[in-house]
């Protein structure tokens, strides 16, 4: 077991999850917990269940919209005046 944050992980080696591959999904998927995957005891991966994943990924892009919201109240500049600027020669 390793820990990420304050939730303990389970942790198996690669050639393992290789051989278990389908027993460790089902394990991810009951007990709704990530399996930590290990190549030379360094993590490599994580099993995380389908809703989770989702999840994350729905935070990430709630992260780079306001990211990009932000962005784009700073200053604005004429693309034609920026692309004579930069001088690209074409």
């Amino acid at each position: 077991m390793t820990r990420t944050g304050k939730t303990a992980v389970r942790s198996v080696a690669i050639a393992e999850a290789k051989s278990r591959f389908s027993s460790l999904i089902d394990e991810v998927r009951t007990s709704r917990k990530p399996i930590e995957i290990r190549r030379r005891d360094q993590p490599a991966a994580y099993l995380v269940e389908a809703n989770t994943f989702e999840r994350l990924q729905r935070i990430e892009d709630s992260v780079r919209a306001e990211q990009l919201r932000r962005a784009l109240k700073g200053p604005k500049y004429d693309l034609r005046d920026f692309l004579a600027s930069i001088d690209l020669g074409l």
